[in-house]
């Protein structure tokens, strides 16, 4: 007698069908050898099974094939394993003219006319669902020369196959963000000041000499790269809620909406994100409260300006004025 055995390397789950056990001996020759290969070997699966014989076309009529699965060898259960099914319409049969019949106990009668076998015969299932447990189950085929399976054995034989916990494969992408500001040599959003050249750094802006008649004005583009899928927003805020341009004797004031220009006092900033709502040369006042100034719905944040803007009186006091400006970029994994 020749026994096979069956290995198969599923896909992405990552499961594996084997048949383990030798066939039990029969009584004649007409089926030896059983192998029971699932398709899909996990629990619960909608599948289907090979069931194949390795030799055995003694001449011997078969009038009826009956198929039997159990959890034990000795198939003394009373009913299938529990989450088994047959499913009995979309059976096929091991030629032409065999029909699957109805499903008792633990079986499933195939009939037709009495038939000589071929050699190395499959039985293939197609329409099966696999016990709702891992484990080792046992599949029995017995051959009949009569046509209800109730009389006139030929065969037994019985094998083993596995049906495994279903395995999944998993991988993490790490979420990532880089956010770079560069000086810019022109002016943003259509900035009408006297545009200083911050091409050279992105550590600090500059925007020149300011006086009653020279309205000094700077620039700078940020951009984020990101794998967030909705997207990132880019904020600024300074340390004060107002006057934030400053000298150790003296604020300037506030702009917005209105650019800063020659006669009048004023600072802030403008941006060209259209979520930020500024129209070409309007400006808003910077506080210490989060303002939007650059956005994306979903990944990058191409080079998006944003620029600063001074002037003076002839009464504004001299000296050196700065604001501490802070940007943020918020990502939406």
């Amino acid at each position: 007698m020749v026994t096979r055995y069956w290995r198969r390397l599923p896909a992405i789950v990552g499961v594996l069908a084997v048949s383990l056990f030798p066939a039990a001996p029969s009584t004649a020759a007409t089926w030896d050898g059983t192998s029971v290969l699932p398709a899909d070997p996990g629990v619960s699966a909608a599948t289907s099974y090979a069931v194949g014989r390795a030799s055995g076309a003694s001449g011997v009529a078969v009038s009826c094939v009956r198929i039997s699965v159990d959890s034990a060898p000795a198939f003394a259960n009373a009913s299938l394993p529990a989450g088994f099914a047959f499913n009995a319409g979309g059976n096929s049969a091991i030629g032409g003219g065999w029909a699957p019949g109805a499903t008792s106990g633990l079986s499933m009668i195939w009939t037709g006319g009495a038939t000589v076998l071929p050699a190395n015969d499959v039985i293939t299932l197609t329409n099966v669902t696999n016990p709702s447990a891992a484990g080792t189950y046992y599949l029995r085929v017995e051959t009949y020369t009569s046509a209800t399976c109730s009389s006139g054995i030929i065969d037994a034989t019985t094998t083993g196959f596995v049906i495994t916990a279903n395995r999944v494969v998993q991988t993490r992408v790490l979420p990532t963000l880089t956010f770079v500001v560069t000086g810019r040599a022109t002016g943003c959003n259509g900035q009408t000041g006297t545009m200083a050249d911050n091409t050279g750094s992105s550590a600090e802006l500059t925007m020149g000499r300011v006086t009653s008649t020279d309205v000094g004005a700077g620039a700078q583009d940020v951009a984020v790269s990101t794998n967030a899928a909705g997207g990132a927003v880019v904020y600024v805020r300074g340390d004060f809620a107002s006057g934030n341009l400053r000298s150790t004797a003296h604020n300037f004031a506030d702009s917005g909406p209105t650019a800063p220009r020659v006669g009048v006092e004023s600072f802030g900033y403008t941006a060209a994100s259209p979520h930020r709502g500024l129209a070409i040369n309007e400006f808003a006042t910077l506080t210490n409260i989060d303002a939007e100034i650059a956005y994306s719905s979903a990944g990058d944040i191409p080079p998006s300006c944003i620029g600063f803007q001074a002037s003076a009186t002839a009464d504004t006091p001299n000296g050196v004025y700065g604001a501490t400006v802070t940007y943020t970029a918020v990502p939406s994994f």
